[in-house]
């Protein structure tokens, strides 16, 4: 059981008590206890690492959810990681952990969805051929859009996600990914969201996203990475995430736009977030942007990242929960919807 400090910090956490401690008295121990049970098994995180072979070789991959009881399909979350050395993702391969998404791993647990977060192999998707970390050791390119499509395929057979409720995250290169698996003949996905990453001009101009899925990006104007405005890279031109928003729209019919600058909860974090949504489309809502204004590659989130990424990402937003506005985005596409 946790210690009464423990229980302390628990419980301001979660604005359940003052910051005045708490005394060892008999019905405070009662108390904790009953606390100790009911918060650890809400907070229980149930995860693991699983592998499915696809190319010949085991893919790995992490999966978190709490089952719902009922034997149903469950709707289901993709999340795609960015870049991480290929040291990195080999050592890490026991737990996973370089590539969780700690606010949606809460979520899933809280909101009953599966999330599945697979494993770039060498540390980077193969989001076009001749990047580094992307081949095997015989020479043949990486599928992972073939593994992934075929992963979702997996879950779907096994009776644990729901086709019809199947969702995709991507941060960074992730994001990158993710606008390359929408644009893929037979994406599987009915919603996704794109944050703080830019779309390759390739994938624009070969998309076959003829009944595109309802499309969220979150995207800092100050980013130093993959830059609000586009870049031209060796391996081709990332566009801008304006002209990206235009090519969705056109896709879903939109033929309208408004905007809003939300509360600035952190007036500290140098940055306010603007919310445009494209309106008149085939599907209302289907299309919309959180644009972090003076913000940078860093996610938004309550919780502040580290002075030495806020140094390189170019800041952070800290008036969203990135995590919590993408599943609020993906609960308005599915069958009942």
């Amino acid at each position: 059981m946790p210690s009464f400090g423990q229980i302390d910090k628990i419980l301001l956490h979660f604005n359940l008590r003052t910051s005045t401690p708490m005394k060892k008295s008999i019905p405070n121990v009662i108390l904790m206890a009953f606390l100790a049970l009911v918060l650890s098994s809400a907070l229980a995180i149930s995860g693991e690492v699983k592998s499915f072979s696809h190319q010949g070789i085991d893919r790995l991959y992490y999966i978190e959810g709490k089952a719902n009881g009922s034997g149903e399909a469950q709707p289901v979350v993709v999340h795609l990681h960015g870049y991480r050395k290929k040291e990195a993702a080999l050592a890490g391969q026991d737990t996973l952990d370089y590539i969780k998404w700690n606010s949606m791993v809460q979520l899933a647990v809280e909101e009953n969805f599966l999330l599945v977060q697979p494993a770039a192999l060498y540390g980077q998707w193969r989001i076009f051929p001749g990047l580094r970390n992307v081949k095997l050791e015989d020479g043949t390119e990486l599928d992972d859009v073939g593994y992934i499509f075929s992963l979702v395929d997996h879950l779907i057979e096994k009776g644990l996600a729901d086709r019809n409720r199947i969702y995709l995250t991507g941060i960074s290169d992730g994001a990158i990914m993710s606008y390359h698996l929408l644009c893929s003949p037979n994406s599987p996905f009915a919603a996704a969201a794109a944050i703080v990453g830019t779309m390759y001009e390739k994938h624009m101009s070969d998309c076959h996203a003829d009944e595109p899925p309802g499309l969220m990006v979150i995207a800092g104007t100050n980013d130093p990475i993959l830059p609000y405005d586009g870049w031209i890279f060796r391996t081709g031109r990332e566009v801008s995430v304006p002209e990206t928003m235009d090519f969705w729209r056109r896709k879903h019919g939109c033929n309208g736009q408004k905007t809003k600058l939300l509360e600035d909860i952190d007036t500290t974090d140098d940055s306010r977030m603007r919310l445009v949504e494209w309106t008149g489309c085939k599907v209302e809502g289907s299309v919309k942007l959180f644009r972090a204004e003076g913000s940078g590659h860093a996610v938004p989130d309550f919780s502040p990242v580290s002075e030495s990424w806020l140094k390189k990402s170019g800041g952070q937003n800290r008036d969203i929960s990135s995590a919590k506005e993408a599943w609020k985005f993906f609960r308005r596409f599915g069958p009942d919807n």
